[in-house]
């Protein structure tokens, strides 16, 4: 029987480098399928998830609570729904998306 949770790591299978939170200091976009080399050993790997049509959606409402905020800022129902209700969610999806993704050597 095989750990799913250790199959599954951020980090490169040859050297360990790790696969940065960051979008920004990140090797590629995270796209699922993606392939690119590991900056360390130049290992071929493809960066996966298995949560990235959740993720598009919930990051997608985040600009409506955003405008909703700001267009209605006088008026407290949608400030409400904008700022407790939607960006909440946004958030949880991002750290359940983050928590789902890995990188695996190519076969």
């Amino acid at each position: 029987m095989t750990n799913k949770k250790h199959e599954r790591s951020r980090n490169c299978p040859d050297c360990g480098w790790k696969f940065p939170i960051s979008k920004v200091s990140a090797p590629i976009d995270r796209v699922d399928g993606k392939t690119f080399n590991c900056p360390n050993c130049k290992a071929a790997l493809v960066y996966r998830t298995s949560t990235g049509q959740m993720y598009r959606i919930f990051t997608l409402m985040t600009l409506p609570a955003i405008i909703l905020a700001f267009i209605y800022r006088n008026s407290p129902l949608f400030e409400a729904v904008g700022t407790f209700v939607v960006l909440p969610l946004a958030i949880i999806a991002a750290v359940v998306w983050r928590r789902s993704e890995y990188i695996e050597r190519i076969k």
